[in-house]
Formats: structure tokens, sequence, C-alpha cells
């Protein structure tokens, strides 16, 4: 049978209510009877009843996390960063991933809702105003990981994707290269965009064009890259180099460069963006802009946890500052010759 509360108060030689303010560690009481509490729970294996605990708080302490493409390594590192942190706080976590579909991604929304989760942190493939109006609609909080929406206002908390797009194409610049590609997810995305932006503004601070050719968009993951590497290879004037806004991107651009015998990184220099764990394995090695993944699972989670005990109103943006991480993918141009 299984052990209750009742049970403990009685091994203890307490009061029922005495069991639950330890267990919820509140109220007054001497630390003797604390720990003679404590000693006959773990001696009687006693688990609390979550779903009692949830009826009395009116919570589920359940968190929906919705996420692009869980097969993303970044995707997936940043769910587990804000499940280790949940699973300390007490709560568990449903994992939604939209496989880069809208339409999933509404019906993923509308599960989340009919399951009554507390709070909602979001790194969607869609920045749908309607989906998180729609959750906000619905009294519950939700955070955003690596993304940012105009028209809704929420907390939020993602690198500083301008400051890395500036950072990676500016490493590039200080190489000597001047002809610089750029290769992207959706551009309407805000990282995209904020990636884009940086890029941007590094060329024109060098008094260089941007050329629309060398911007390409809309391809995800390996398969992105390597699309995109080949539709490089036939423009009529190739770059020097490629800026990749994610490291699946260029990864999978690497991996083309072998079937276009285009050697990298002596006739095309990569640098990437994330830093997934593969990055440094791939060959040759990625040089790429870091993002402070486990910083940011752990903020999102806090941000949400705040707006859910504290009741919360600032809707804070909280930026994370990116990190260049040069390995041997990217190398000075004009490049020295073979030996």
């Amino acid at each position: 049978m299984k052990t209750t509360i009742y049970d403990i108060a009685k091994a203890s030689g307490v009061s029922p209510s005495t069991v639950s303010k330890v267990l919820h560690q509140s109220g007054r009481m001497s630390e003797k009877t604390r720990q003679r509490v404590l000693a006959v729970i773990e001696e009687l294996s006693y688990q609390p009843s979550m779903v009692a605990s949830a009826l009395k708080a009116k919570r589920t302490f359940t968190v929906g996390l919705v996420v692009s493409d869980i097969t993303n390594p970044f995707c997936s590192s940043l769910a587990k960063s804000i499940e280790d942190v949940a699973i300390t706080r007490g709560y568990n976590v449903i994992v939604a991933s939209t496989d880069n579909d809208t339409d999933r991604q509404h019906k993923l929304i509308d599960m989340l809702l009919q399951k009554q989760v507390d709070g909602y942190i979001m790194s969607p493939f869609s920045e749908d105003d309607e989906d998180c109006s729609k959750i906000l609609s619905s009294g519950r909080p939700v955070v955003l990981a690596d993304r940012l929406m105009s028209k809704v206002r929420t907390w939020a908390v993602t690198s500083d994707n301008v400051a890395g797009g500036y950072l990676a194409t500016t490493y590039l610049l200080n190489q000597g290269h001047r002809d610089i590609a750029l290769f992207l997810e959706d551009p309407r995305l805000s990282s995209s965009a904020q990636r884009q932006r940086g890029y941007v503004t590094a060329l024109h601070e060098q008094g260089i064009d941007v050329r629309p050719e060398w911007i390409l968009s809309g391809h995800f993951g390996l398969d992105g890259g390597r699309s995109m590497l080949r539709q490089l290879s036939r423009v009529s004037v190739k770059p020097t180099a490629v800026f990749a806004a994610n490291d699946l991107l260029a990864i999978g651009a690497l991996q083309e460069s072998f079937a276009l015998q285009w050697r990298i990184p002596e006739e095309l220099s990569i640098v990437g963006y994330d830093d997934i764990p593969v990055a440094s394995m791939v060959h040759p090695p990625l040089t790429t802009v870091r993002q402070p993944v486990e910083t940011m699972g752990r903020v999102a989670f806090d941000l949400l946890l705040e707006a859910l005990e504290e009741n919360a109103s600032a809707r804070d943006v909280v930026l994370l500052p990116p990190r260049l991480i040069e390995r041997a993918s990217a190398i000075a141009h004009p490049a020295p010759a073979l030996r």
C-alpha cells in the first residue's frame, strides 16, 4: 500500500499539517522536528502526489517547449538545458517539435493549450504572432528563446544576433576576404534577419556593396547547405568566403564542397553560427560563432518561473553575447601557396 502523508505524521508524532509544511518548505517549526519528519519520509520512501499538488496549487507543474526541429543539435541542446533546470524546480517539460512546418506548429500549440501546461518556452519555426497571442490570451506566459516577435510583447532571451553576424563577417574581412556570401534559413525569422543585418553592416563599414546573388536563403539543415553551395558554384563571379547563419548550413556546404572539388579553406573559407557539438568534429573543423545555449535555456526557464510565481509584469528581452570560435575552416585570403 502506498505511503500517505498521514502515515508520515503518525510515525513522526506530528500532525499532517506539519508534514505538509515540511514538504513545501513553509511554516515555522523547530529544526529538530523538521529533521525528524524528513528522516521518516526517507525511511518510508514517501513520494508526494503530483496530482494532488497540482490541484491544490491550480497548476500542472508542466511547461510546454516548442522548437523548430528537435533533430537540429542547437534545438536539442536548448531543450536539454531547459529540462535540466526545470527538473531542479519540480517541473516537467513537454517538447513539441514543429519540424519546420507552420500547420504542425498550430496543431501543437492547440494540443498544449488543451493539456493546460502552466507556461510556454518557444523557439519556433514560424514567428506567427497569432500562436503567441493565442497563448497569452489564455492567461499563460510565453518566453521566446532565440526568437523575437515584432507585434507581440513578451519575455525573450536570445544571443545578440546582429553582433554575431557582424562578428563573423568582420572576422572574414580581417582575414583579407572582400567577396563574402551569406547562407540563411528563412530570412523572415528574426534570428536570420538580425544575422543578415550584422553581415550587411560589416560590409558597408568597409565600403563593400552587398551582392544579392551571393545571399541565398530558404533552405534548412544539411541539405540546405549542400543546395546553396551548388547554387553558388554556378554564379559567374564566385566569392572567396561564406558566412552560414547556422552550423548545419555550414556543414552541409562543407560536405558538398568535396563533390564540387572546391577546396576548403584553400579556395573557399566558411564560418558557421551556433557551435553545435559536431562543429569541432567535421573536416576541416568549423570556425563558428558560439551561442551560449546552456545559459539561454537557464535564463528562459528563470524568466518563465518568475512570470509564473511572481506575476512579473515587465516583458524583458535578455541579450546574450556571442563569441567567435576559431578553428580551421577559414584562412587568410589570398591563401598561401600549397606545397
